[in-house]
């Protein structure tokens, strides 16, 4: 999952993805010390480390599988989790309207299983950092797992436990992404620090010229439609 160990044949403690002959995805991390069992039949570790995607293994009721490190998109909805996750068809336009880049510092305020959190610290890549706030314990603790087992070391992500609208600490920040019902894109200046918590707890800001909240800009209004399931909304601090 971190693109910084895509190649080459398979390691201990790798996260892969096993795929069946209707093409169903097993989620599995290639740990010695627990063996790997789909649908009643077991595999060795070792049958699998040292060998290159796209390899075709054999459970111990001979089903073969083939397997692969998990892209993205396979990694997001076989994620273990307690809490609903955001899936890539909502992980796109958030990165698109975040306007994220590499060695941005931002801001994220829940995060579930961390499905979000790896998207994100992919985006910013090594030079940028996240700090992640997380109301719930468990939900943190989840997505704290997530993150060490199928992405990787991050040291560069940060992850507390409190209400962001409150307890926000961080200072000379890029982007916030908020885990929220709607999608909204936020663009507001550096010191206006107000319109983002008062947005967080869901209050009225002043009204800006366009009718809307001062510095929201809808992203059903860009696009023509308004979207649909579990998204979030962006802030870019410009």
């Amino acid at each position: 999952m971190n693109p910084k160990a895509l190649r080459g044949p398979f390691l201990e403690n790798e996260p892969v993805v096993f795929l069946d002959r209707k093409d169903r995805e097993y989620l599995a991390r290639l740990d010695r010390s627990r063996p790997i069992a789909i649908r009643g039949g077991k595999f060795s570790i070792e049958d699998i480390i040292g060998h290159e995607e796209g390899s075709v293994v054999r459970s111990s009721v001979n089903e073969p599988f083939l397997v692969f490190r998990p892209s993205l998109p396979q990694l997001i909805p076989n994620l273990p989790r307690n809490a609903q996750v955001i899936y890539p068809k909502d992980l796109g336009p958030i990165l698109i309207w975040a306007d994220l880049f590499p060695g941005a510092r931002v801001v994220e305020a829940g995060v579930g299983a961390g499905a979000l959190s790896m998207t994100l610290l992919r985006a910013i890549a090594g030079e940028g950092h996240l700090y992640s706030y997380e109301l719930r314990q468990d939900f943190a603790a989840m997505a704290e797992k997530n993150v060490a087992k199928y992405f990787g070391a991050a040291p560069n992500w940060t992850l507390k436990i409190g209400d962001v609208a409150t307890e926000l600490e961080e200072s000379d920040i890029d982007r916030v992404v908020l885990d929220r019902r709607s999608t909204i894109c936020l663009h507001r200046d550096p010191g206006d620090a107000d319109a983002l918590l008062a947005y967080q707890r869901d209050e009225r800001p002043p009204s800006a010229p366009d009718g809307g909240p001062h510095g929201v800009s809808n992203l059903c209004s860009k696009t023509g439609e308004r979207p649909k399931g579990h998204s979030s909304k962006s802030l870019s601090f410009r």
